[in-house]
């Protein structure tokens, strides 16, 4: 599992340029604290992607390069805020699956492609 800000009150940042980053489970940004993802490059590989999953949760994701693979769902705002931001030069890919924004009460998500 890669967890970016697990706890409450914690802040987690990864910025990738080049290489891979395979996760064998979920990725969660921005887990009950805040979290941040800024890929520029690379290859990203995970399960499920939650982005902004507990209430207290604010997770961000910014592609401006590299491709970031989902072989399962793409949750953007599970029960608390998440921000993705797709940009040019990069690939989003969810494998055929759902991309949930906002999916529970009270949550956030927001997906912006430019």
């Amino acid at each position: 599992i890669g967890n970016l800000a697990r706890n409450g009150g914690s802040y987690g940042e990864v910025t990738m340029s080049n290489g891979t980053w395979t996760n064998s489970d979920i990725l969660v940004i921005g887990n009950a604290g805040q979290g941040n993802l800024n890929q520029t490059g690379g290859h990203i590989t995970n399960t499920d992607g939650e982005i902004g999953y507990n209430a207290s949760g604010f997770g961000v994701a910014t592609l401006s390069g590299g491709t970031w693979t989902n072989t399962g769902n793409l949750t953007i705002g599970r029960a608390g805020t998440g921000i993705l931001s797709v940009l040019a030069g990069s690939t989003l890919d969810v494998d055929g699956r759902t991309i949930y924004l906002g999916r529970q009460g009270g949550s956030q998500g927001t997906l912006n492609f430019g």
